[in-house]
């Protein structure tokens, strides 16, 4: 959309329940499934911002134009509540049901 900046990595996993498994300021670590010698190692810590994303996964064109109307949405109706009750739970805060 015009004069709005496009979120380019989409993550698939919430960066905020990433958070949880946080073994250094930022960083997370990773099991690869696929290596391309036998001495590159299954594990790795890797940054949270480049885990579990695609490139423009949530993007779509829209009248010639690129629209984040998917990713928005995921964040304000999912991620965004979901990161507040994820941080009572884990601070063991009472939840309600709204």
């Amino acid at each position: 959309m015009k004069g709005k900046q496009i979120t380019k990595d989409n993550h698939y996993l919430a960066q905020s329940y990433l958070k949880q498994w946080e073994s250094s300021k930022g960083k997370v670590w990773c099991y690869r499934t696929l290596v391309s010698h036998e001495n590159v190692p299954l594990w790795n810590e890797t940054h949270i911002e480049g885990t579990a994303f695609l490139t423009h996964f949530y993007s779509r064109f829209e009248k010639g134009l690129i629209s984040d109307e998917m990713e928005d949405w995921f964040s304000s109706e999912f991620e965004a509540p979901a990161s507040l009750v994820l941080s009572k739970v884990l601070i063991n805060d009472s939840l309600k049901p709204e």
